[in-house]
């Protein structure tokens, strides 16, 4: 697995998970927003 691969699933496990664990998935909007606010960090 190369590096970058291996850098986007970490940051799926550590941070996206964390954020997006426990909500709707019927919730879009607000999925939406924390990808959002994610990505500005």
């Amino acid at each position: 697995m190369g590096k970058s691969v291996f850098n986007a699933v970490k940051n799926v496990n550590e941070l996206i998970s964390k954020e997006l664990n426990n909500l709707s998935i019927f919730d879009q909007e607000l999925i939406d927003e924390k990808m959002i606010n994610l990505e500005v960090q």
